[in-house]
């Protein structure tokens, strides 16, 4: 699974997680800019294949 991949896996289960991002990052290693940075980036990725 690439990087991109990873990380948008990992949207998707905060998502459905309940947890807010801060808390959601530390568990899983991931630094919260680098959350947020993907998760704008998902955007429009996510409503383009979902159109």
């Amino acid at each position: 699974m690439s990087k991109k991949a990873e990380m948008y896996a990992h949207i998707a289960s905060w998502k459905t997680s309940g947890l807010q991002q801060k808390a959601y990052c530390p568990l899983h290693s991931i630094k919260l800019s680098t959350f947020h940075y993907c998760k704008q980036s998902a955007i429009p990725i996510y409503y383009a294949s979902n159109s």
